[in-house]
């Protein structure tokens, strides 16, 4: 895999892409990263080097093919669901390789069949799209499911993009497990999650990626050049929605409300 487009002329990723502002720092203050990636991952993800806003999770799905594609092979294949979000085909044609999609049908459990794949053709393979819970089936893979893909990532030297924009809409009190929760899956894995789907902010172009550092920087380096980093006070507001620090408020503006009306 290639994911070093080279030093900064001008300084470090940072400089090109700054994301080491108030949002992000105020990021590692949320509990939900606990609860989300379990206490002994959550815990230790830096907020400066392995948490990236994003202009949503549709633009950073597609960057980060663009980081991470080695363009000096000749073959190059990148792994995707079928039915599966549009954008993933896109980054794998415009990324220069060839997108190799994998049925989740219902007759396998709507899971991706990493048997499937032919054994001649793993060696072609740099990166491949995972959808939990899965769009548009509603798959969640379990915490040995992420397992057993991290280890054939792990084996066939490939880089893991988790789409997991729906992790935060589940039905039975249990949070879908993240692909960080693995032992080791930060090497070679980034999350990706989106404030859209969960608290109603289509249109803000707001999201989070997380994961391993040096991917974190490739995919910031690769957008200072697509575009100019996420608003600034919209990613304030996302980092209060997920603080919950704006409930209060929400609650003091219906009160007030209600007294107006009486």
């Amino acid at each position: 895999m290639a994911v070093d487009l080279g030093a900064a002329r001008n300084g470090d990723a940072a400089f090109l892409h700054p994301h080491h502002d108030l949002a992000v720092e105020l990021v590692a203050l949320d509990r939900d990263l606990g609860r989300r990636y379990g206490a002994e991952v959550g815990a230790d993800l830096d907020p400066a080097t392995q948490i990236l806003p994003v202009n949503g999770s549709r633009e950073a799905l597609f960057a980060f093919a663009q980081a991470v594609i080695d363009q000096t092979r000749h073959v190059k294949r990148v792994l995707s669901p079928n039915p599966f979000y549009q954008i993933y085909e896109g980054a794998a044609l415009l990324g220069g390789t060839k997108p190799y999609f994998l049925n989740t049908l219902p007759e396998n459990g709507f899971r991706m069949d990493f048997g499937t794949i032919p054994e001649d053709m793993w060696e072609t393979v740099q990166l491949a799209y995972v959808c939990s819970p899965g769009n548009p089936t509603g798959k969640v893979m379990s915490l040995a499911e992420w397992k057993a893909v991290f280890e054939l990532a792990d084996r066939h030297d490939f880089i893991i993009a988790s789409d997991e924009c729906y992790s935060e809409i589940y039905f039975d009190g249990v949070p879908p497990p993240s692909i960080l929760q693995v032992p080791g899956a930060r090497e070679i894995a980034v999350e990706f999650t989106s404030m859209s789907k969960t608290y109603s902010m289509p249109g803000w172009r707001i999201g989070f990626a997380a994961g391993n550092k040096r991917l974190i920087d490739a995919l910031a380096r690769v957008k200072s050049y697509l575009d100019y980093g996420a608003f600034t006070p919209v990613q304030v507001a996302a980092t209060a929605r997920l603080l919950k620090m704006w409930s209060m408020a929400i609650v003091r503006m219906v009160a007030t409300q209600n007294q107006i009306a009486a």
